[in-house]
């Protein structure tokens, strides 16, 4: 009676395998498809990229008529400078009418450090003024486009922008008390600004006291035609996704159908208990991958991503040591099991 209920038992564990084996199969060749599927692909715009102080030369002169019905073509208006910065907080320091002469002046795309602001924490203010003569070489007055600008924070930074002393937007954790997030790029509508008279943006940035920044908490800002903005701020966003979304979802996908395999060897082979750890350690993974991707996002705050990460991580070494032990037949000796003891007391200490 014992040899058909062995067989039964090997048959039931090779056709979880081969049905695990073909899930994988399966999805592995749709993302391999949809990466080579060229209308899987984000758009890759070609902006019109035009800078303060570089010279371009003119362009041919084209027939009337081949102009008539052509549409309006505006540049995108790279801001990075010259902004006036200052380490600390004042909502005072939102007025255009405020004087900000004496704040030294950077250039955002490079790190502040570099040039001559020290690391700091907690609050700093950006300053910049736009001349309309500078938004009429450009294009962007022309037809009276609707305007807006494409702010892009530094990691955790906390961005407010206001235009004309007035607030315009502001990331997910600059509230009345600040919190860490995850800051991915964002567009300020500038419906209610006067492009005929000189524009005045003030950013408000934050960091928590925890985090000491040389770069600067604001990256870079674009400024040009709402319709032309967009597209700057898609293909920003699947740089976010693409970056610190994908790869851990995908990684979280996996290691919870190993833990799915562990849950049917289980279930095929009571006996054997080393499967109940391999599924508690897949997860564990998967969860902790999830998390990353959450945090990513910027769906989770900096201070609960931290205890939760630090939480999985001590479960998984302490759950992969079980396994290790299950797995080689060893009997786990006192200090093995102080140590895992103390690995899921540490995260409370």
């Amino acid at each position: 009676m014992k040899i058909p209920g062995r067989a039964l038992s090997q048959f039931d564990v090779r056709w979880i395998l081969r049905s695990f084996a073909l899930v994988c199969a399966l999805v592995t060749l749709a993302l391999h498809g949809q990466s080579r599927d060229p209308q899987s692909a984000p758009p890759q715009p070609q902006p019109d990229v035009t800078q303060p102080g570089v010279t371009t030369p003119a362009p041919a002169p084209v027939p009337a008529a081949a102009t008539a019905n052509a549409p309006a073509i505006h540049a995108v208006l790279q801001l990075d400078g010259p902004w006036r910065v200052n380490i600390g907080d004042d909502p005072g320091w939102a007025d255009p009418d405020f004087n900000d002469s004496s704040w030294p002046q950077v250039d955002i795309s490079q790190p502040l450090f570099d040039q001559g602001i020290e690391t700091f924490s907690g609050f700093a203010w950006y300053r910049i003024r736009l001349q309309p003569q500078q938004l009429a070489q450009l294009g962007l007055l022309k037809d009276n486009p609707l305007l807006a600008l494409l702010v892009t924070g530094n990691s955790v930074g906390q961005l407010a922008v206001y235009v004309d002393g007035m607030e315009a937007a502001h990331t997910r954790g600059m509230s009345d008390h600040p919190s860490e997030y995850q800051s991915p790029a964002f567009m300020v509508p500038l419906a209610g600004a006067d492009a005929t008279k000189p524009i005045v943006l003030s950013i408000r940035a934050w960091a928590g006291t925890g985090i000491s920044t040389r770069r600067g908490l604001l990256t870079n800002v674009e400024l040009g035609a709402q319709s032309d903005i967009a597209p700057h701020l898609t293909m920003s966003r699947s740089q976010t996704w693409n970056e610190k979304a994908a790869s851990a979802l995908v990684l979280s996908f996996l290691y919870f159908c190993v833990a799915f395999l562990g849950v049917a060897l289980l279930l095929a082979q009571r006996h054997h208990r080393e499967y109940l750890w391999m599924t508690l350690l897949c997860l564990v993974v998967s969860i902790g991958a999830a998390s990353d991707a959450v945090f990513g996002l910027g769906l989770l705050p900096m201070s609960v991503y931290r205890v939760f990460a630090l939480f999985t991580g001590r479960i998984f070494m302490a759950v992969t040591l079980e396994f290790v032990l299950r797995f080689s037949a060893t009997r786990p000796h006192r200090f093995i099991r102080s140590f895992q003891g103390w690995l899921l007391l540490l995260p409370f200490v």
